[in-house]
């Protein structure tokens, strides 16, 4: 009686595996497959205008920190520098590193050109103060001058991927990584009278980058935007009764919002700052 019983659940299991594997297999070909077949293409840049970038394509997804290791390597290969013992003497200056979505060129086209149109209805709008169609004429400008990618908001420095404690994504597409030196300028922009780049000097606040400048307005700027190299941005008071002394990193760019704006223009500041996290430096 127990080797009929012990056959029966031997068949009963053998029956249930034939049955089911199918469904199995198929379940695992359905996650894996897609995933085995999506690549990495990749651009890698020193700056917004390099003539010729390096590129590299890898037949499987990569995790954050192996792309950030082979575009390092191969950059520090076609540089001739080694890899270098800390940070301060890498060619590579990570705080300004920067890593886009190049699929996403559609979005970023169309999210130039609403605002362009409406610094152009702005500049009708403002038609009576030439100061103010000059300021907006340089940020058209300046806009026109720069490169702009979907940025995908990553840490993006090899030492931190180096414990393990910090999210690693797997990621694949078509990507351009900027691995820039470390920039040698600011820019203000916005709300002056002419978008100007200074030379960075280590230390320097907010308001003495904007002491260099021609203001806009007189009166009324409390607060300025900073968007660092890496596109992250920090809102900072500089008027008399709200001045943070802050280092403003090197590659930054200090937007001053425009004041007294028409209702329909409302969001134009917010528009702006979003813009420009997305320019290649």
């Amino acid at each position: 009686m127990f080797s009929f019983i012990q056959a029966f659940f031997k068949r009963g299991f053998l029956f249930c595996f034939l049955l089911f594997s199918p469904f199995l297999s198929g379940n695992e070909m359905q996650f894996n497959e897609p995933l085995q077949k999506k690549k990495v293409f990749l651009t890698i840049k020193t700056h917004s205008k390099t003539k010729t970038p390096l590129s590299a394509s890898f037949s499987s997804p990569l995790r954050l920190s192996e792309i950030l290791t082979q575009a390092s390597t191969a950059l520090r290969a076609s540089q001739k520098t080694s890899f270098p013992m800390n940070h301060a003497s890498d060619s590579i200056y990570w705080p300004a590193a920067g890593l886009f979505d190049d699929t996403q060129e559609k979005k970023i086209q169309s999210k130039l050109k609403k605002i362009k149109q409406q610094l152009k209805e702005l500049e009708k709008h403002w038609s009576h103060s030439p100061e103010k169609v000059r300021a907006l004429q340089s940020l058209r400008a300046f806009i026109k001058s720069s490169q702009f990618k979907t940025r995908l908001l990553k840490a993006l420095d090899e030492d931190l991927y180096l414990s393990g404690g910090i999210f690693n994504p797997l990621l694949h597409g078509s990507m351009t990584l900027l691995l820039p030196s470390q920039p040698t300028s600011v820019w203000v922009i916005g709300g002056v009278k002419r978008n100007t780049e200074l030379p960075f000097i280590s230390g320097k606040s907010i308001n003495q980058y904007l002491e260099r400048v021609p203001e806009l307005y007189q009166f009324n700027v409390n607060d300025v935007v900073i968007i660092s190299p890496n596109g992250t941005t920090e809102t900072h008071g500089v008027a008399y009764w709200n001045t943070e002394e802050i280092n403003v990193p090197p590659g930054s760019l200090i937007f001053v919002p425009y004041q007294d704006l028409p209702p329909r223009f409302s969001s134009l500041n917010d528009a702006l700052s979003a813009l420009f996290q997305d320019r290649v430096l």
